[in-house]
């Protein structure tokens, strides 16, 4: 007998069951979706990876991790299908565990969360800044890993240059004047001021900072997060923190006149501040803070020095080797192939992903004013007059880059890489024609 048609009782059986199956499909999509996401975190963390990448694109989702400040695209083999097909809900995932609206498709969002991983039996704590895009193809998630296993003790922990982290020491120990880190975006700033705050740090002063956002914490000191939504600016704090009786204060980035004005104020009235800003150079600060109409004066009075630093990828030493660098290479900083070097690569082994590389080294520009220098500033000197005199009492990034050249410790490709043109400029000016043996 031919089956009954269905009655209206069936009918509604069926439509009340099609929610549930679709949410047992999307819970099926969403586990593995969460499944792929923690191998990718996974093996990222591994592989000391200081950011991860996901962009959704339509050919599938595409993941690269940022090793040595150098992106480099990643294979998962049957596991790529996985994050495919899944992509959205690899997105989804991550919203979540940030705590971040997962409808919300158009706009910005940033958050954060925490994971623990193991190391050698131990269970640590990673923190992991999300910051979710939308794109043309979909979105595109950036996650930055904060693991406080990497946060420096020391200036001896940045392994600068001895002469560079001698003068280094010599400006912290004062008691009042700012000092400055400048340099580009990622290019370790933030960790240089850390190392010197750890340095700084003593059971009979307090420590104040105000940071946009709080990347590592310390135990040692009283760390503070701007948050400018709810009013907690850098300036406001730094006009709360002179009532809070510090010796020392760092200030994450001066960005504005305010924040200028009160770090300069806060020198001037007995104390010793620390912050950062984006300059190619250390002597290029002078012009940034004018431009935030900072009097002449008062800068003269007050900067206690100025770093300028970028991040160069370090020779792997398990597969390091002697080799001949490209003409092109070569021509970018000497006139001729110099005799008095050996060049040296790192061949590619395990140990190094088979980059050559692993770790990375601080290439430094440190400018400490004396009292010509100030007084150039005070009268208003032109530029190039305190470029001149800046020469006397600066470790320039060309010396710096050359000693590393020279010692092995990273390559000339490697500096024609990361090196700001007037460095190359002032290697070529000094070095470029040492080509004797």
């Amino acid at each position: 007998m031919p089956d009954k048609p269905p009655t209206r009782s069936h009918l509604d059986d069926r439509l009340r069951m099609r929610p549930a199956v679709a949410a047992a499909a999307f819970d099926a999509g969403d586990r593995r979706g969460a499944d792929a996401f923690n191998t990718v975190l996974t093996r990222g963390l591994a592989a000391g990876a200081s950011d991860i990448h996901l962009e959704m694109l339509p050919s599938g989702l595409r993941v690269r991790y940022r090793i040595d400040g150098v992106l480099r695209p990643q294979t998962f083999g049957p596991l790529q299908t996985v994050l495919d097909t899944t992509m959205r809900e690899v997105v989804s995932r991550v919203k979540i565990l940030a705590k971040l609206d997962i409808a919300e498709r158009r706009r910005p969002q940033d958050g954060s969360f925490r994971t623990i991983v193991d190391r050698n039996g131990a269970k640590a704590g990673v923190d992991l800044r999300v910051s979710v895009v939308p794109s043309h193809t979909g979105e595109s998630v950036v996650i930055r890993v904060l693991d406080r296993s990497r946060a420096p003790r020391s200036i001896d922990a940045l392994a600068l240059a001895p002469a560079v982290a001698a003068r280094i020491r010599e400006v912290l120990a004062r008691t009042t004047g700012i000092f400055l880190v400048t340099g580009p975006t990622g290019s370790g700033k933030s960790t240089t001021l850390y190392a010197c705050l750890m340095h700084l740090h003593r059971p009979e002063i307090r420590i104040l900072t105000a940071e946009d956002p709080v990347e590592y914490v310390y135990d040692e000191l009283s760390q503070c997060e701007v948050n400018e939504a709810i009013g907690n600016t850098f300036a406001g704090y730094l006009r709360v923190f002179l009532r809070h009786d510090p010796e020392v204060i760092m200030v994450g980035e001066i960005r504005d006149r305010e924040t200028a004005e009160m770090a300069f104020r806060a020198a001037q009235t007995g104390h010793l501040l620390l912050s950062t800003l984006h300059t190619n150079s250390a002597v290029a600060a002078l012009p940034r803070l004018l431009d935030l109409q900072i009097e002449p004066a008062l800068v003269a009075s007050s900067l206690a020095g100025v770093l300028s630093q970028r991040l160069a990828r370090r020779i792997c030493e398990a597969c390091r080797r002697e080799y001949a660098p490209s003409a092109d290479d070569v021509a970018a900083f000497f006139a001729a192939p110099p005799r008095h070097l050996v060049f040296v690569q790192g061949g590619g082994c395990d140990a190094c992903h088979h980059t050559g590389y692993r770790g990375r080294l601080i290439l430094s520009d440190l400018w400490i004013p004396d009292e010509a220098d100030g007084a150039r500033i005070a009268r208003g000197a032109p530029m190039d007059d305190i470029h001149r005199g800046a020469a006397r009492t600066s470790i320039t990034m060309a010396d710096d880059a050359h000693g590393r050249l020279a010692a092995g410790e990273t390559t000339i490709e490697e500096l024609r890489r990361v090196l700001p043109h007037q460095a190359i400029v002032e290697y070529r000016a000094r070095y470029g024609r040492m080509s004797g043996a």
